[in-house]
Order: structure tokens, then C-alpha cells, then sequence
């Protein structure tokens, strides 16, 4: 509007401008009249026109006629006669540029295809326009910094509302998961006092149960606050990895049967990786024990191992419950889970996949998981760096290595 107002005032030929971008490059904005030729779509800053200088310098350049242009910039003259060239055209010109702030943010040019004289008042209109028009692009950029800044802040206090709201519902997890063991283990306190002199072995096998659960909600714990601290410690060494996931389907294995799951394992025997062993051991041991939680009783699990490149892939896959759209992305993060049934049977915390991606990680590997959506399965998938130049051959004669209860 701008232009088209300045141009039919001064009765000129072409109107155009031009803003500056990142490049140091003033690009095109707006034009009325005659379309500008291609060359002048984008000119470099540092070039030699009455536009690239009114800008570089934050002052008005007026030309009156072909011979001043050609006194101001002479090597403009060689290229008059060549194709695309306004000035074949264009014989007096006024470039203005638009300052706001420390600097120039573009700049106006209007034309005239005969010599012109500008007058004062000319002079003086013409410069009031480019004010206008810079404060207007100033006030445009504000208030599109206030946008993005308003966004920014309005995300910060979701993610701060989000963090709020899933540290509220943890610990209100935490409560009732801590509680839920005691439970029966008092009441098989109290029926070993009522049954004096009988065997207990029934209640013995519902405290060692409820105990072990109640260990695992303490590991999982301790291991969150290690993580935060960033003081978990890693002990690596080459390990045989078949020899690994043998030791986390063991762990696993009493939640898998109490679950009527079906385990299928495919291993590819000679990969040898680069870890903490009592770590991957955790790592598979939790991606299994998700697994169990989130299928219904009677699923199937298959874990598989195959080297990709320079690392071994190490895949679970579920016909479970599935993970939705909305949490996919923030599966691995902490205190963040998926619904549950009401009767909460699965159990956990919820922590076990955070930790895994941080133990993951911390061995220069990474994870990911997949899910078609909410009871389609899911998989779980561990890229875990192999040990270079060590062969499963050369660990033979090594003993078994022993994996005691995390401390």
C-alpha cells in the first residue's frame, strides 16, 4: 500500500521493496509497476547499486539522471545494454532505506524513466514513506518476537504443569505400590501366629514374593536417584551377549509364569558387546518385564538379537495392550506412564523404561519403541555397541560371571 501511494504521488514508474535476510542479501518484498528482472529479485549488500548503498549506509541516495548513476557507479556502466538491466530503462531513481532499531531492515526504490529533478518536498516525502514503512515492518518483527515469546513461555509452563502433575501422580503411585506388598505380608504374619507349630511354607512363599517386589520398587527407586545424580558408575567389559539376555529371561521368568506368557527366544550366539554386564542384564530383564506387565495373561514375548552393523539390535515384541500416539514420544521419560486397570495388577512404578534408555545411553547405544496403537502390541528395540576385535572363542576360558543383587 505503501509503495503504490508513493509511487502515484511522485507520478513514478516503479515502485519496489526490498528486506534484508540473514545472508546479508536485500530480497524482494513488494513491487508496483514494471516486475523486476531476475538479477534484482536478490541483491547482495556489499553490491555495487544505489540500493545496496542507501541500505549499507542508512542514508538516501538520489539520482537525477543516466549520467549521475553512471558518475556515482562506474562499473554500472559496462553492463548498460545487457539483458535484465533496468537501467537500459530507468533513468532517475530515489533509494531509501528503512531504519528501525541500529540499522537498516530494507529498503524503498522508486523510479522514473526520464530525468527528474527531486525537489525538497519531494525529498522530504519520500523519506517520511520509508519512515512509515520501517516502523511498520519494526512494529510487525515486536510483535512477532512477543508472539514467539508468549509461545515459548505458554510451552515452558505446560511442560512445568505437565512435570507438576506426573510427579503428583508418581508419588501417589509410590504410596499405594509400597503398600500394596505389605499387605499380604501381614496377613501372612498373622495366619503363621494363628497356626502355631504348622508348616508355613504357603505364607513363607507370599513374604519371599511380596519382598522381592518390594526390592525391585526400592532398585528402581535408588536407580532414579542415581541416575539424577548422574552418579551411576559402569564397570565395561566384553561380554557375550546370548550369555546376558540367558540371565534377564531368568530374572524374568517368575512375573512371565504367573502370567501364563509364552517366551520365545531368537539369538544370534557369537555377538560379543561392550557393556556392564549386571547392566544389560537390567536393561533386558526391564524391557521384559514391561513386556509382562502390559499383555494380558496368556500373550506371547519374543526377544531377538541380530548384529546390525556395528552394533548388536536387540528387539522385545509384545501382543499386549499397545502404547497410543499421544505417549509414544515420552515412553522413556520419567513418571510418565500409560493408563492402567483399575485393579492396578501390573504393578511398578513406571520407571523401568527410563532407566533403560539411561543405561542405554551411557554405553553410547539408544532405544526405541514402536506401537500401531492401543491393543496392537508393542516393540521395543536396543542398539547396544559391540566390543571390537574380541570373539566368543576368546572368552571361553573366562569363568561365568556372578550377578548379585544391586546395591
Amino acid at each position: 500500500m505503501i509503495v503504490e501511494e508513493g509511487v502515484a504521488a511522485i507520478g513514478g514508474w516503479i515502485g519496489a521493496l526490498w528486506l534484508t535476510s540473514s545472508d546479508a542479501t536485500l530480497e524482494i518484498a513488494h513491487w508496483t509497476g514494471v516486475e523486476p528482472g531476475r538479477r534484482f529479485r536478490r541483491i547482495p549488500l556489499g553490491s555495487d547499486s544505489p540500493l545496496a548503498l542507501a541500505v549499507r549506509t542508512a542514508t538516501p541516495v538520489w539520482i537525477g539522471s543516466r549520467a549521475e548513476y553512471v558518475a556515482a557507479f562506474p562499473q554500472s556502466e559496462q553492463r548498460v545494454g545487457e539483458p535484465d538491466n533496468p537501467q537500459d530503462d530507468e533513468i532517475a531513481c530515489a533509494c531509501l532505506p528503512l531504519v528501525a532499531g541500529d540499522g537498516a531492515i530494507g529498503g524503498l526504490m522508486f523510479a522514473y524513466r526520464a530525468e527528474h529533478d527531486f525537489t525538497d518536498e519531494e525529498r522530504t516525502f519520500l523519506i517520511s514513506i520509508a519512515s512509515q514503512c520501517a516502523h511498520a515492518f519494526e512494529r510487525l518483527r515486536l510483535l512477532d518476537s512477543l508472539s514467539r515469546l508468549y509461545a515459548a513461555e505458554a510451552e515452558a509452563r505446560r511442560r512445568a504443569e505437565d512435570a507438576s502433575r506426573a510427579k503428583d501422580e508418581f508419588l501417589a503411585l509410590l504410596g499405594h505400590e509400597l503398600r500394596n506388598p505389605l499387605a499380604p505380608i501381614v496377613t501372612a504374619l498373622s495366619l503363621m501366629k494363628l497356626r502355631r507349630g504348622a508348616d508355613h511354607e504357603r505364607e513363607r512363599a507370599i513374604i519371599e514374593r511380596q519382598v522381592h517386589h518390594l526390592v525391585r520398587l526400592v532398585d528402581d527407586l535408588l536407580d532414579i536417584a542415581r541416575i539424577t545424580k548422574g552418579a551411576v558408575e559402569l564397570v565395561r567389559a566384553p561380554v557375550p551377549l546370548a550369555r546376558a539376555i540367558a540371565h534377564a529371561a531368568e530374572s524374568a521368568q517368575p512375573l512371565l509364569e504367573d502370567r501364563g506368557h509364552r517366551l520365545s527366544l531368537d539369538l544370534e550366539q557369537e555377538l560379543i558387546v561392550d557393556a556392564d554386564i549386571h547392566r544389560l542384564v537390567q536393561v533386558v530383564a526391564n524391557l521384559l518385564t514391561n513386556a509382562a506387565k502390559y499383555t494380558p495373561d496368556g500373550g506371547h514375548i519374543a526377544l531377538s538379537v541380530r548384529g546390525d552393523g556395528a552394533t548388536a539390535k536387540i528387539t522385545v515384541r509384545d501382543n499386549g495392550v499397545g502404547i497410543s500416539p499421544q505417549l509414544l514420544p515420552h515412553v522413556f521419560d520419567m513418571f510418565v506412564q500409560g493408563e492402567r486397570a483399575p485393579d492396578r495388577a501390573e504393578g511398578g512404578l513406571g520407571l523401568g523404561l527410563a532407566v533403560v534408555r539411561n543405561l542405554v545411553e551411557r554405553h553410547g547405544g539408544r532405544v526405541a519403541a514402536t506401537s500401531e496403537g492401543l491393543g496392537k502390541g508393542s516393540t521395543f528395540t536396543v542398539w547396544w555397541p559391540l566390543a571390537h576385535g574380541v570373539t566368543v572363542a576368546s572368552l571361553e576360558e573366562s569363568q561365568d560371571v556372578e550377578l548379585p543383587m544391586r546395591s
